[in-house]
């Protein structure tokens, strides 16, 4: 071992006087520079070594190598040697091979390499890291959706970014949050599509045929989300709302939107939060509609906690579009299900916190209707 080590570090001496020539650093911190190092190569080959080692030997490394770079742009060096500028770029790679060759499960370790190598722009290092990261962890979703976005954002190769997705769906078809990043990207690349396409427009170019007009109304993306539904047996509302925030970032995402919401319904058909989130959207755009699901709502979900939240719904958006009183009577008057939530324990003191106004004539109408006479 220490034949190796003295190697290492007579391979290491032509950079440092090198640097100290050019008094990037000086004789006391070539010194230091020389035994640290040497110090780290002992811990990094003894028998039991410990990722701690590693750590704290690439940390070492990177801040040496930021010094050396704000001390050549100080002095304004632009002439040095190949050795001088990139030696301890492949050092910190050698590091970090020899560490990840141990430690092949780490993921935040290759995440950490990841991102080193972007930050440098070594695109060779950065391919053998995904390779290999995805080889020794296919159920990291990270690694993955890393693994995509650098094909779309660094490669412009949207099929192979498809082709990462399919891939690691393969392996975790249970993840809500990588069907959620390869909804956003067929979204974004439609949408990106069409951005391209008014350019064209404007200069009078061709655009796309008429065949494509179903892939430009976002039917991959369509078809990513009703796949997401069949395949996760546990997903929840909020999961939903993730889909939504990327379709509301669209110009025009409304009818994306719309067949978002009613598709979750199929899912949740007795989650309250999916009507109103559907209703909330289509308030401003189509009261009748509007109107029909909040209907569809109460006679799905018959309890008092949906009767709660559509009335507060109402109420809410009765002075932001002048809904007329006449829809929140219709709404509270529901005979059947009024009468289901009138045998409930405590109706009448949770229905008034709901109005706080007793003077209000859709309090008093709701009453009257269901044949209680005296005002709770």
């Amino acid at each position: 071992m220490a034949e190796i080590v003295q190697s290492h570090v007579e391979d290491m001496l032509p950079e440092i006087y090198e640097l100290q020539q050019l008094g990037i650093l000086l004789p006391s911190e070539a010194k230091s520079v020389i035994k640290r190092r040497t110090d780290f190569e002992y811990k990094m080959r003894r028998r039991i070594s410990i990722k701690q080692d590693f750590m704290r030997f690439i940390d070492y490394e990177l801040k040496l190598e930021k010094l050396k770079q704000k001390r050549m742009s100080k002095l304004a060096l632009n002439e040095v040697s190949e050795g001088a500028r990139y030696r301890s770029l492949q050092r910190i790679h050698f590091i970090f091979q020899k560490c990840l060759r141990k430690y092949k499960t780490d993921t935040n370790m290759w995440i950490r390499y990841i991102i080193f190598c972007k930050q440098i722009g070594s695109s060779r290092s950065l391919g053998f890291a995904f390779v290999e990261s995805l080889k020794h962890n296919p159920h990291s979703v990270e690694l993955w959706i890393m693994s995509a976005k650098n094909e779309v954002e660094n490669n412009k190769n949207m099929t192979a970014a498809r082709s990462i997705f399919l891939q690691a769906l393969k392996f975790n078809s249970q993840s809500a949050k990588l069907w959620t990043e390869y909804f956003r990207l067929e979204v974004l690349y439609v949408e990106k599509l069409k951005k391209r396409q008014q350019i064209m427009q404007a200069c009078d170019k061709p655009t796309y045929d008429n065949t494509d007009k179903e892939f430009m109304m976002y039917k991959t993306a369509k078809i990513v989300f009703c796949k997401c539904f069949k395949k996760i047996s546990k997903i929840s509302s909020t999961d939903l709302s993730r889909f939504s925030d990327i379709a509301k970032q669209l110009e025009d995402g409304g009818d994306l939107i719309v067949f978002l919401y009613e598709s979750a319904l199929q899912k949740f058909p007795s989650n309250p939060s999916v009507w109103m989130s559907l209703a909330k959207f289509i308030v401003g755009k189509d009261i009748t509609k509007c109107t029909a699901i909040l209907d569809a709502c109460l006679k799905t979900i018959k309890t008092f906690e949906c009767l709660q939240e559509v009335i507060m719904f109402v109420i809410s958006e009765k002075e932001k579009i002048k809904v007329p009183s006449e829809l929140l009577t219709q709404l509270m008057a529901n005979i059947d299900f009024a009468k289901f939530c009138y045998i409930q324990s405590s109706f009448s003191s949770r229905i008034r916190s709901v109005f706080a106004v007793r003077k209000n004539p859709c309090y008093h109408t709701f009453y009257y209707r269901n044949g209680l006479k005296n005002l709770p």
